[in-house]
This record gives structure tokens, sequence and C-alpha cells, in this order.
């Protein structure tokens, strides 16, 4: 730090940051056998419909599509 406090370098390395997904078929790309996404579901009052749909980040990547009235 300076005289005055602040910070006037930083040396980081963030290549050990993150770790294991911890959150289950996070990618959608497993389907239960009634054609749902594995592991993931509407919950609360409302409804709707939830579907997979290409991911528009990453080739052959999935994303999870939430159509509710409202």
């Amino acid at each position: 730090t300076s005289q005055s406090g602040q910070i006037t370098n930083l040396q980081n390395n963030l290549a050990a940051a993150g770790g294991p997904n911890l959150i289950y078929n996070s990618s959608f790309e497993l389907l239960a056998s009634n054609g749902a996404i594995d592991g993931w579901a509407l919950g609360g009052a409302g409804t709707g419909t939830v579907s997979r749909v290409a991911s528009w980040l990453a080739a052959k990547e999935y994303a999870a599509r939430v159509d509710a009235p409202g």
C-alpha cells in the first residue's frame, strides 16, 4: 500500500478459484424417462412449462426455458 493507505498493486492468481460444480445436471444434458430435464421441476404455486433448448452461449450445450403465464 502507499502512504495514503490506498492499494497501488495487486498480484492475484485465479487458477485455483472455483471447484467442482455442485449443482446436479446444471448443463441440462440429462433427460428423465418422461423427457423432462432430469433433476429440475417447477416449484411453488405457479404454473408453467419447462423445456430444454439449444444454448446461444455455446454450441452443443443446452439451456432451460421456462414459459409461465402472466
